[in-house]
């Protein structure tokens, strides 16, 4: 389906995972400039599972820092707490509703 290697399973997690996933989604990634298309396999990480702070863990089990940070948007950093925080709360508060939310006024005040 792709134009990903594919290797024998028995090589690292990562390497079976990229053989997997290029049967599945083309360029083995849901955005073009995360590919692991583009990297050298075998050299670098190829597919995260965690991340806190500014590292990630891949599925080698390897501890990487992401210089990438996510292309830009997690310039400080993963899993923080305070975001956290606020997401659980919103999600107890609720996340879509069938009518407006409030707080469509306060973000739109906000940008404004």
């Amino acid at each position: 389906m792709t134009n990903l290697p594919t290797f024998a399973a028995s090589q690292t997690p990562s390497l079976a995972w990229l053989t997997e996933v290029g049967e599945v989604i083309p360029a083995g990634c849901s955005t073009l400039a995360k590919s692991p298309a583009r990297l050298l396999p075998g050299r670098g990480a190829i597919v995260a599972v965690r991340a806190k702070d500014a590292e990630f863990t891949d599925l080698d089990g390897r501890t990487w820092l992401d210089c990438e940070m996510a292309m830009g948007t997690a310039t400080w950093g993963h899993a923080r707490p305070e975001v956290e925080e606020a997401v659980v709360a919103q999600l107890r508060r609720g996340t879509s509703f069938s009518v407006a939310d409030h707080l469509e006024l306060v973000l739109a005040q906000r940008l404004l």
